[in-house]
């Protein structure tokens, strides 16, 4: 190795301001302006994955076909209940390699009255698990919420994706539950307000 993961951990802390994101959930991840580098403990280049963050309008098209073969075909999730109005409100995630296909997507909706924000719809294509893309997907949405002042994110996480949550920084809250006939459990985490920017 030749030290990079940890010079580019170092900035990513820094961008992320820790406290916002916890430090342990960052590890691997080079933020530039636009593109995320995946890197093993090695600092051997596993995957380039470019994240946007769009309104649905520009997302449906990317984002659909992905949510529908992981929710609806792969994990058996009513069509009906997949596609909701709160599309239309969100911002949407989308990763992609740099040959253009879309790897996985996410969305963050509006804050309600107490300052809380909701992340859902987390999908990875099943082929590229494991591989950074769903961190990569959530520390966006996490940055984005951090940016609007968002005082509190929560999710409903599939009880399989507990560890990745927690490893996270979120905190689950009461008992699993049902939720289109999924195991669930309420997951919530405090942000920090985004320090200002010292470009003038």
């Amino acid at each position: 190795a030749d030290g990079r993961p940890f010079v580019r951990q170092q900035a990513l802390i820094d961008q992320f301001q820790l406290g916002a994101v916890p430090a342990q959930c960052l590890y691997g991840i080079h933020w530039g302006i636009a593109m995320q580098e995946m890197l093993d403990y090695t600092g051997r280049v596993i995957s380039l994955v470019n994240v946007s963050l769009l309104q649905w309008d520009d997302a449906r098209s990317m984002a659909a076909p992905l949510r529908r073969g992981v929710f609806v075909e792969e994990q058996g999730v009513p069509e009906d209940l997949e596609w909701d109005e709160h599309d239309a409100l969100a911002v949407h995630a989308i990763a992609a390699d740099l040959e253009g296909n879309i790897l996985g997507t996410g969305r963050l909706l509006p804050a309600d009255g107490m300052g809380t924000a909701r992340i859902g719809r987390m999908a990875v294509l099943r082929n590229r698990r494991r591989s950074g893309i769903g961190t990569a997907i959530l520390h966006a949405l996490l940055k984005e919420a951090q940016a609007r002042g968002v005082a509190e994110v929560a999710l409903h996480a599939q009880l399989s994706a507990r560890d990745f949550y927690s490893q996270c920084g979120f905190v689950a809250v009461g008992r699993p539950f049902m939720e289109a006939g999924i195991l669930h459990v309420e997951m919530r985490q405090a942000l920090h307000p985004a320090k200002p920017s010292s470009t003038p």
